[in-house]
C-alpha cells in the first residue's frame, strides 16, 4: 500500500520514496554488505518486526527502544 508521496523532513525539504514494501527496504539497506552482515542484520530485523508486528513504515522509535 504505496502512496507513493515523498516523504517530508524536518527542514522542509522532499525526498522521493525509494522503497514500497520492507523486504525492499532491507534490500536497500542489507546492498553491498558482506555475507555474513547481510545474514545477521536480515534475521535481527526480521525478528524485530516478528516482535512489533508492524511494517517498517509504520515503526516508531519507541517500538524500537521496546525491542
Amino acid at each position: 500500500m504505496t502512496d507513493n508521496l515523498p516523504t517530508l523532513i524536518t527542514d522542509g525539504s522532499l525526498i522521493p520514496r525509494q522503497a514500497d514494501t520492507d523486504a525492499q527496504v532491507l534490500a536497500l539497506w542489507l546492498h553491498g554488505r558482506s555475507k555474513h552482515t547481510i545474514r545477521a542484520y536480515e534475521s535481527d530485523a526480521k525478528g524485530f518486526m516478528s516482535c512489533s508486528g508492524k511494517s517498517l513504515h509504520a515503526t516508531t522509535l519507541g517500538d524500537i527502544q521496546s525491542y
